[in-house]
């Protein structure tokens, strides 16, 4: 496997800035990846001269301690929901580029974080084949996810980790307790596969299952001092003051 550049590395060569100021990044959001449509997707972005830029660009960007030149086209990619496709394909893919090219694309992988398995102690006590997750309801087995060890495998690789709840459920349907069970659940989860990852965290941001959120949601994610949450509304326009409501392109699948 070719070692991966820190993800800082691809990001757009940063400013100090006095005020943060919206700036224009497309955030292309993924499910089930198909490594050749996928590759000719991130070829097709640097071939068109789009920049990769990391989650901590983007973070920093909408704190005002980095700047994105206004001329430039910059993206990121984020996957959601944990599929294993990611991991076979999706990787796959990004490491193919990152040798053709020497451009490591930065990813942030939004996991949901069932894994049934898991004991009150740790999470270093769940066996590293356990899935994410695993379907219940209409359609159980419609999809695959990746192992805790494969989850590990890519944060040591230079994937971001981010939280995209236990159960994957509709947040604002949820009681106020069940709501916030789910949030802060999968936020401990997700640090401990950092901490068995030995790789330290830099920053914390979220996807909103369904891309359905509301106040109440945000308020528990700003106490626990997330960064940012990523929605589903197609906008390529951020600014800080939107920071829990970032906009991504994509598909569900």
């Amino acid at each position: 496997m070719a070692a991966a550049l820190p993800a800082a590395a691809a990001a757009v060569t940063p400013a100090l800035a006095q005020v943060a100021a919206p700036f224009r990044s497309e955030f292309r959001l993924y499910h089930e990846i198909r490594y050749g449509l996928f590759k000719r997707d991130l070829l097709a972005l640097l071939d068109g001269g789009a920049q990769p830029i990391s989650i901590e660009t983007i973070v920093g960007a909408l704190n005002g301690s980095l700047t994105i030149p206004a001329g430039v086209r910059t993206f990121h990619i984020t996957w959601d929901d944990a599929r294993l496709s990611q991991f076979t394909d999706g990787w796959r893919a990004i490491q193919e580029v990152h040798r053709e090219r020497g451009i490591f694309i930065p990813v942030t992988a939004f996991l949901i974080t069932k894994f049934e398995h898991l004991p009150l102690a740790s999470m270093a006590a769940v066996p590293d084949d356990t899935p994410c997750y695993s379907e219940d309801g209409d359609f159980p087995g419609k999809h695959h996810y990746m192992t805790k060890a494969q989850v590990i495998e890519l944060i040591r690789g230079g994937v971001h980790a981010g939280s995209h709840t236990v159960n994957h459920p509709d947040l604002p349907s949820l009681s106020e307790g069940a709501m916030e069970g789910e949030l802060v659940v999968a936020e401990q989860r997700i640090q401990g596969l950092w901490d068995l990852a030995g790789v330290p965290r830099p920053v914390k941001v979220f996807a909103y299952p369904y891309g359905r959120f509301n106040e109440r949601v945000i308020g528990v994610l700003r106490s626990l001092r997330c960064d940012a949450a990523f929605s589903t509304i197609a906008n390529a326009l951020h600014s800080p003051q939107e920071r829990f409501i970032l906009g991504r392109f994509g598909y569900a699948e």
